[in-house]
């Protein structure tokens, strides 16, 4: 086996050919003219392909925006109206139409020149029935597995710097030695601070101070949520726990939506991406799962809220349309509307018309039907 490549077969039949115009007419009118889309689908990533085929070329490609060094086979037989194989072609490596892959661009293969060369051959003498196109797709295990350990992917990146080994003699933590001011925590807990600091890369402490001169904030949010947002704040360092819940991520991201940091981009995507890891280290059951939705809508986690689609569609499909039928999508019932009555910015979910939970559902559904005939094994 092939430890680093997943493979993906997916035969695509197609109807008999368009008849030929006459020779005073045209000729080079197109004997197919075809499209389709697929999705390679595994574990907790799905990735939709388009594929297009005339009589001189078949195009596959995915606007998937991380990519590195794929390979696409093609191969194609030609059957009689009675089964009957005319032909069967060599199994043949479609070129990369963009061999320098970057984030943002399309991956696009082409059969080569003269690869359909038979076809139309065969169908300019014969009678034929169908054709069997073959697409194998070998692509990196990574990105099924761990995605967010692909080069190319958005979330691969150093976003947040770690603590330093000694706080104490670390000059971006002198605040906790020498402090004008203190964030009051729940249970008489509290953390040192600077305004200064505080000033520049919080939002909410910028408006706070043009209105208090106090010394102190007492918060609602509690100290183990508090202390890395305070840290990351003064230092720009931020670490999440290597073993925490759904509740503390939850509260994490409600205390980071109260200080609003200037740079909260690093932050969210810093916790987004442990997020990721947490999930491909050990996926939670379906209940979990549902829980953890209502996370990604709240905080507009996307590449997250993706993972999530593609273990639904992959592990949990029949459970999902089981506890969500499509009479049961509305406020009035209990469970849809605790995952997706979210409150986001301060802005309640209309249910109703949310073009986001419907692009869920969709996305979902048409994960597990597109994959359907895609056929995933390991070479």
């Amino acid at each position: 086996m092939n430890k680093q490549k997943i493979n993906f077969i997916y035969p695509w039949i197609l109807p008999p050919p368009s008849p030929l115009r006459s020779d005073e007419d045209n000729n080079d009118k197109p004997i197919f003219n075809k499209g389709r889309r697929i999705i390679t689908s595994y574990n907790v990533t799905a990735i939709e392909w388009e594929l297009y085929f005339t009589n001189d070329r078949l195009m596959v490609f995915t606007s998937t925006d991380f990519f590195c060094n794929p390979i696409c086979n093609v191969s194609y037989k030609i059957f009689s109206h009675m089964d009957v194989e005319l032909y069967s072609s060599p199994v043949t490596s479609a070129l990369s139409l963009d061999p320098v892959p970057q984030i943002g661009a399309n991956t696009m293969f082409g059969t080569p020149d003269g690869f359909m060369d038979e076809l139309k051959g065969v169908c300019k003498t014969t009678a034929v029935g169908k054709v069997v196109i073959v697409v194998e797709l070998l692509l990196p295990l990574k990105i099924f597995f761990r995605p967010f350990d692909h080069p190319l992917h958005p979330l691969n990146k150093e976003i947040c710097a770690k603590y330093p080994e000694n706080m104490q003699k670390d000059f971006t933590f002198e605040f906790l030695n020498d402090s004008d001011f203190s964030i009051k925590c729940p249970n008489d807990y509290s953390i040192p601070a600077s305004k200064m600091l505080l000033n520049l890369t919080s939002k909410f402490m910028r408006k706070h101070f043009k209105k208090s001169k106090e010394n102190e904030l007492v918060v609602e949010h509690k100290i183990d949520v508090v202390k890395p947002i305070i840290y990351y704040l003064h230092s720009a360092c931020f670490e999440i726990p290597k073993s925490y819940d759904l509740d503390f991520a939850d509260r994490i991201l409600k205390a980071i939506d109260f200080f609003v940091p200037v740079q909260e981009r690093q932050i969210m995507q810093t916790i987004e991406l442990s997020f990721c890891q947490k999930f491909c280290n050990n996926c939670p059951d379906f209940d979990s799962i549902l829980q953890w939705i209502r996370v990604t809508f709240d905080h507009r986690l996307h590449h997250f809220r993706d993972m999530i689609n593609a273990i639904i569609a992959n592990n949990f499909y029949q459970k999902w349309i089981e506890t969500f039928p499509e009479n049961a999508r509305n406020p009035s019932n209990r469970l849809f509307y605790k995952i997706f009555g979210f409150q986001s910015r301060g802005f309640v979910c209309e249910l109703e018309h949310n073009q986001h939970i419907s692009q869920m559902f969709d996305i979902i559904e048409s994960t597990f039907t597109g994959s359907l005939l895609t056929n995933a094994s390991f070479p």
